[in-house]
């Protein structure tokens, strides 16, 4: 969900931008998506002017042993208004190995109006599932030194109908950080964890769809 935009982040003076990474497990809606192993990300996000962008992003299965890999490509629609940005967007799926698709309609909003955290909104909207997901979340980010950026986060979750049509209200809370170093202006290499916390639907699935925990590593370049 919103794959493309939140894997690679959005870069205001960027032209394109191309992330490649690897995720130690497929983590989504507070479930893992892969019976074992990890899963290696290559996305490309091309700025058109300073309000559309279009981007794409593929997906593959580390282990071989596993069958699975998806494409998204993605275009939307941003703006800063004061405090406040948002963006609006579409994002097609395609699913080769299960051989099926999704058209995703998703809004993303911040507010950096307080002094110490960022307000995050995040819905998406499934045309084959008939239902929507929704994370609310707080951020913030703090320079450790000139090339060095954390960014910690919270979020709290919702599913309604958008991952299980017999799940609705809470889904998880999620706990991480992203951890960015920049080599160059253009290069950067941005660590990542976060730790899910299922909800008592989640739980009552079994254990291995109850809490989650994973990382990754991106190489990050703008052109």
């Amino acid at each position: 969900m919103l794959m493309v935009l939140l894997v690679v982040g959005f870069n205001s003076h960027a032209q394109t931008e191309m992330d490649i990474g690897y995720d130690s497990k497929y983590v989504t809606e507070g479930r893992n998506n892969l019976v074992e192993g990890g899963i290696v990300w290559v996305s490309v996000n091309h700025q058109l002017d300073t309000s559309w962008l279009i981007g794409a992003a593929y997906g593959e299965a580390s282990n071989d042993a596993v069958d699975y890999d998806e494409l998204n490509v993605s275009i939307a629609f941003s703006r800063q208004v004061g405090d406040l940005w948002y963006s609006l967007n579409y994002t097609r799926l395609e699913f080769y190995a299960d051989n099926q698709s999704d058209n995703e309609l998703g809004v993303f909003a911040s507010w950096e109006g307080f002094e110490h955290v960022i307000l995050t909104f995040e819905v998406v909207y499934s045309s084959q599932a008939d239902g929507s997901f929704l994370q609310l979340g707080v951020t913030n980010g703090y320079k450790l030194s000139r090339d060095l950026m954390l960014s910690p986060y919270a979020k709290i979750a919702f599913d309604f109908g958008y991952a299980s049509e017999r799940s609705e209200g809470h889904n998880h809370y999620a706990l991480g950080a992203n951890l960015r170093y920049q080599f160059t202006q253009n290069i950067s290499v941005i660590s990542m964890a976060e730790y899910n916390i299922g909800g008592s639907y989640l739980k009552d699935l079994n254990d291995n769809q109850s809490d989650q925990a994973w990382a990754g590593l991106h190489l990050n370049v703008i052109f």
